[in-house]
């Protein structure tokens, strides 16, 4: 993992982080729900250190910066992650999260109401991929 800019081994433990479908991305609700992470693991497993997160998902792909504004809930959890150069596959993962569909399905069928929307779309018509982005924070 050092090479790949984590300050840590691989054989460090470290907490996976997930960014639920629903709910709040917003940074309050994150702040709350990684104190929440790090009281959890302190009280039931006291004998085990993580300084550190982990997190793989689209939600970290770069290229999104071209397509929402800095302040957008998205662009502020991935700011909180110090990006490495892994990247993944990540269409898929996109379509299926965004619109609840297949790899397979036409864009023209799909919604454009959102920004993220309309840019998930537009990316994928200029024939361009998205990526699953991987980063890691301190606790």
């Amino acid at each position: 993992m050092q090479a790949a800019g984590v300050p840590c081994q691989e054989s460090e433990p470290a907490l996976g982080v997930h960014a639920a479908p629903t709910g709040p991305l917003d940074p309050d609700a994150c702040d709350a729900s990684f104190a929440l992470a790090r009281e959890f693991f302190d009280r039931h497993f006291p004998e085990e250190t993580y300084r550190f997160a982990r997190c793989g998902s689209w939600i970290l792909d770069e290229q999104l910066a071209e397509y929402l504004p800095g302040d957008s809930n998205i662009m502020r959890f991935q700011r909180r992650f110090h990006l490495t150069p892994e990247t993944r596959d990540g269409d898929a993962d996109i379509l299926s999260r965004i619109f609840g569909a297949s790899a397979d399905a036409g864009l023209e069928a799909l919604p454009r109401r959102t920004t993220l929307q309309r840019a998930v779309i537009d990316h994928l018509r200029a024939g361009r991929h998205w990526k699953i982005g991987f980063g890691w924070l301190e606790l």
